[in-house]
């Protein structure tokens, strides 16, 4: 049991605890830095073109490509291909599959011809997200977007980037809803680093304060259990 002045005490913790939740700012998601060239989709899909230029700084040990974009969805429940560096699988590839628990995954062509497909994520539900991937020469695999932070090697890697074009991939053609994407490439893999690191410190400070929690699960903690220096001296 706790006495009055202790339960206005614990019921004051929990009403400032829901003060500073309910205050909050409105979460607002992060985008990935100004970088490189970038490209406008309403939906339908959109053609850049042969840009062999790009993917040849992957065939250099510390080349890189940089791709990162935000798309806007109506609708999860249905395939879309959202990029592509090449026709079919020849290239770098990035799909939505619903029918796989809303798999978001990059396909990437290996010169033996094959094809690895990674998992960047799962998308449940439409509206905004945001992704970014870095590949680099030596065949490592950098995907980064909201909470996703996952790196990975694919061996034989072999992209063409014979004709890239956005809100398309894999056969699917548009997508529903619209997206914007940006690309550069280059030969220190450093620069797109520090682009990568400025995005998760982006990222971090974009996250909701979680301050109220302490106020109003003590708060909470108190009325059911009182006051723990009590049970302590029994």
């Amino acid at each position: 049991m706790i006495n009055r002045a202790q339960k206005i005490g614990a019921l004051s913790l929990v009403v400032l605890g829901l003060i500073i939740w309910y205050s909050r700012p409105a979460f607002s998601q992060a985008e990935f830095v100004e970088h490189g060239e970038t490209f406008v989709s309403d939906g339908s899909a959109t053609e850049i073109g042969p840009r062999q230029d790009l993917c040849n700084y992957l065939s250099r040990p510390d080349g890189y490509m940089l791709i990162s974009g935000k798309v806007m969805l109506r609708s999860s429940g249905v395939t879309q291909g959202l990029l592509q560096t090449s026709d079919g699988e020849a290239g770098l590839f990035f799909e939505h599959d619903p029918g796989e628990d809303s798999l978001l995954r990059f396909g990437f062509h290996q010169s033996d011809e094959n094809v690895s497909r990674v998992k960047f994520g799962n998308l449940r539900k439409s509206g905004l997200f945001v992704f970014s991937i870095l590949i680099k020469g030596d065949g490592s695999v950098r995907m980064i977007g909201g909470g996703t932070d996952n790196t990975t090697t694919v061996e034989k890697m072999a992209i063409d980037c014979g004709n890239f074009r956005i809100a398309a991939a894999n056969g699917v053609e548009g997508i529903t809803g619209t997206m914007t994407i940006s690309i550069s490439a280059g030969s220190d893999v450093a620069d797109a680093e520090r682009l990568v690191n400025e995005y998760r410190s982006l990222y971090k400070e974009s996250l909701p304060s979680t301050l109220y929690k302490w106020p109003l699960y003590t708060g909470i903690l108190l009325l059911v259990i009182g006051n723990p220096l009590r049970w302590r001296k029994k």
